[in-house]
């Protein structure tokens, strides 16, 4: 069960990891998502890890949907490490 209220500091840190990934006779280039959630007194979980092939918007969304779906309700900040241009306060539900 994932912790559905954070106090305080809590934040969330997300990013995809992106790595060769060998396909019958191919290698192609596919992304992991990840999210770790911190909490107050600075332990950490992993919450999250989905393997989508390609980094977009939609993709971080599903993910995030996921977390929603599992009873994540709020959280204090999220940090995220990316370069894709999609997240704006209108994304945010």
């Amino acid at each position: 069960m994932v912790q559905t209220h954070c106090r305080g500091h809590c934040l969330l840190v997300i990013d995809a990891l992106h790595s060769n990934i060998r396909r019958d006779h191919s290698v192609e280039m596919e992304a992991t998502y990840t999210i770790i959630a911190v909490q107050e007194d600075m332990s950490r979980d992993i919450i999250a890890v989905e393997h989508i092939p390609t980094e977009s918007s939609s993709g971080w969304a599903e993910v995030l949907q996921k977390l929603k779906d599992r009873g994540v309700k709020s959280t204090g900040l999220i940090i995220v490490f990316s370069d894709l241009k999609w997240y704006t306060a209108e994304n945010s539900q």
